[in-house]
């Protein structure tokens, strides 16, 4: 038998291997739900040492992905996302919506600039889109990180900055592949 911490490295290896595979296909769209299908499988039943939930924790609130974008937490981006290439629902949190795509004319007119928020969501969107085609043969247990430049909302500067994302795969409200992308720091 088996020590109880190999079981995670198999299902890891199990997800690397569906990956490999299933990350792109020959129209040049990427297979999201073959990436977080295996971001579901290898995780299932795999929680680590001293994971802070079990069965003597009671729950206080939980919210699905639909409530979160009811309450405007997340935005629902998923019709761009499948025109850039992506086949599953797609958001964005909010704090990546107001510093990577929230734009207005005002925002033009204070910086003599010509952006809008439909230019500005498609790089954050063709840009994930680039970094899950480079994704074939990773983990699908871990986060994947990509940059963004935008030119930011704030101050007078026309420089745009990098910005850090990183995009979770899970589970849908239905159990569907999702992806989320959200600030580093972000859970």
């Amino acid at each position: 038998m088996s020590p109880p911490c190999s079981k995670p490295t198999v299902r890891r290896q199990r997800a690397r291997n569906v990956m490999g595979s299933a990350m792109t296909s020959g129209d040049d769209e990427i297979d999201v739900a073959a990436f977080v299908a295996a971001a579901l499988s290898a995780s299932q039943d795999v929680t680590p040492p001293g994971h802070p939930f079990g069965d003597d924790v009671d729950i206080i609130d939980a919210f699905t992905r639909a409530d979160l974008m009811v309450l405007g937490e997340l935005v629902d981006v998923t019709a761009m996302a499948v025109e850039a290439g992506v086949r599953v629902p797609v958001a964005l949190t909010r704090a990546v919506w107001e510093d990577c795509v929230a734009w207005t004319a005002a925002d033009n007119a204070r910086k003599g600039t010509l952006q809008d928020e439909q230019g500005r969501l498609w790089d954050v969107l063709f840009l994930l889109a680039a970094r899950l085609r480079r994704a074939a043969g990773t983990s699908a247990l871990e986060p994947l990180h990509y940059e963004v430049l935008r030119v930011p909302r704030s101050g007078t500067g026309l420089q745009p900055r990098r910005v850090q994302l990183k995009v979770l795969a899970g589970g849908g409200d239905a159990g569907e592949p999702a992806l989320t992308a959200l600030q580093p720091q972000a859970d």
